[in-house]
């Protein structure tokens, strides 16, 4: 697993941040999801992610908030992204979790649109 020293300075880098926690009450394990896989490949594989981000292979549906202390991704990867013509790129103004709150209407609404 992961250190303690490691799990205190990701908590001192948000707290630094201006990071606020959602209240455990509104936290799903489904939420989690991705970034078990994205710690478990950064941490395990020599801090490289484990994927190809240069090479889209697939349609990719990629919704982002606007206000996160810390992104993930780079300019790059939206540009390659909005260039494919079935992948679609979707900034909300939100926090982290894109999915609650008023603008899951328009995440789900996008969604659609694009499986169509």
């Amino acid at each position: 697993g992961i250190n303690a020293e490691y799990m205190g300075m990701i908590r001192s880098f948000l707290l630094l941040s201006g990071y606020r926690a959602r209240p455990i009450s509104e936290c799903k394990a489904s939420m989690n999801y991705l970034y078990y896989y994205y710690w478990k490949r950064l941490l395990l594989n020599g801090g490289k992610p484990g994927w190809s981000i240069y090479s889209i292979k697939h349609p990719v549906f990629f919704a982002f908030g606007l206000k996160k202390p810390l992104m993930f991704h780079t300019k790059k990867w939206l540009d390659q992204l909005e260039a494919q013509k079935n992948c679609m790129v979707l900034p909300l103004p939100v926090g982290h979790w894109v999915m609650l709150g008023k603008n899951g209407i328009e995440l789900n609404n996008a969604i659609t649109r694009w499986l169509k």
